[in-house]
């Protein structure tokens, strides 16, 4: 086409000029199409949380089975992110699991604000409305409450469970975020050690009134019971190494005592050891042997027992 011009320049100016003109027009055209398929804005947001929810729980004091952790979502995109945070569990567990044993926890995720329960479940949660949206360059904050329900004789040690949380839009405008989170129970080795039946207060002490004393056993209606997470060691010794003394010196009675399947000679301190790590719900019945009460003095007789517990 150049030769051809360059041959017919005065002939063809005119049309030359004109090819020009709708040259130029077609461009203008071409411009205004690519302007019309720009991509419409989307959301561009992540999730900025702990990677690790830790709960620290010890059974036999005061109870921390829930807390609260924010998941922050960034939005840096150039449209609003609406959408819904979606929990799922990463090994296909629904339960936290010991480390050590076969032992599992339930435990609960709860949006706050507003209330909605994201538990992990055994069906992929529903995106039905929306629960927050994040305007562009903007973030938006969900509380999250983590929450386990133990249950009874849970032993000491750590449960966890890997989890992935999704915030999902509800209007495909935008990608799925994901950030991995795991989350822990650190269940304390703690022992907890108490009596219960037919007993009275006198101060910090128990009483226990074995009424009028003969030879024989003694069977109050009186438990020593024990709440360990672990192992536990129980000392149990006698202020008087074994004997009820009347409150005038050189009058005494010679005892024994029975905690359980344990006889217990009160003349030295004994030890009841469980070693094993696991969770003991023990109760130790009690019984007394009285020795020879012939020839005592009348009067109120007396002893001192001191139980010490020690968590392994």
């Amino acid at each position: 086409m150049t030769g051809e011009t360059k041959m017919n320049m005065t002939k063809t100016f005119r049309g030359l000029v004109l090819s020009v003109a709708l040259a130029t027009g077609a461009l203008v055209g071409t411009g205004t199409a690519v302007a019309q398929t720009k991509p419409v804005p989307l959301c561009d947001g992540l999730i900025s949380a702990p990677s690790m929810w830790e709960l620290n729980y010890d059974p036999n004091g005061a109870p921390n089975v829930q807390d609260v952790f924010n998941v922050t979502l960034i939005n840096n995109g150039g449209a609003a992110c609406p959408g819904r945070l979606v929990v799922k569990s990463l090994n296909g567990d629904l339960v936290l699991r010991s480390t050590e044993t076969t032992q599992t926890v339930p435990f609960y995720l709860h949006l706050s604000t507003p209330f909605r329960d994201v538990t992990p479940g055994p069906d992929d949660s529903q995106l039905n409305g929306t629960d927050i949206s994040v305007p562009p360059g903007q973030q938006g904050i969900l509380p999250v409450i983590f929450g386990v329900t133990p249950g009874m004789n849970l032993p000491a040690g750590r449960y966890t469970l890997p989890v992935e949380l999704e915030f999902r839009t509800t209007n495909n405008r935008g990608n799925v975020i994901a950030k991995p989170v795991t989350l822990v129970l650190n269940v304390r080795s703690s022992a907890m050690l108490g009596i219960k039946g037919e007993f009275t207060r006198h101060g910090s002490a128990a009483v226990i009134n074995l009424g009028s004393l003969e030879t024989g056993i003694k069977t109050p209606a009186t438990q020593v019971y024990v709440r360990s997470t672990s192992g536990y060691l129980l000392t149990v010794s006698s202020d008087n190494h074994g004997y009820l003394k009347h409150r005038l010196p050189g009058w005494s009675i010679r005892y024994n005592m029975r905690m359980g399947q344990h006889d217990i000679d009160l003349s030295v301190p004994y030890t009841i050891n469980m070693p094993v790590p696991a969770a003991y719900p023990d109760d130790y019945p009690l019984s007394f042997s009285i020795g020879d009460v012939e020839n005592m003095r009348a009067g109120r007789y007396s002893d001192t027992i001191r139980f010490e517990l020690m968590a392994l």
